[in-house]
């Protein structure tokens, strides 16, 4: 059976899909989430180079192609 923390992780899968981010992206932010002494340097950088992805068009599989 599905516990408290397979919903709450699923409720953070299920939004960065919206949004067209990867599962390789997703894994990466959940990484980063389980360290959060690491800072959010890494979460910043990843969610800039995303963005800067959907500005130029550059994302594969994009469901708005």
């Amino acid at each position: 059976m599905y516990g408290a923390p397979h919903l709450e992780r699923l409720q953070f899968i299920r939004p960065c899909r919206s949004l067209d981010i990867s599962l390789e992206e997703i894994r990466t932010l959940l990484q980063l989430r389980a360290s959060p002494e690491a800072g959010c340097g890494g979460v910043d950088r990843l969610l800039d180079a995303h963005i800067e992805a959907v500005a130029l068009g550059n994302l594969p599989f994009s469901r708005y192609d």
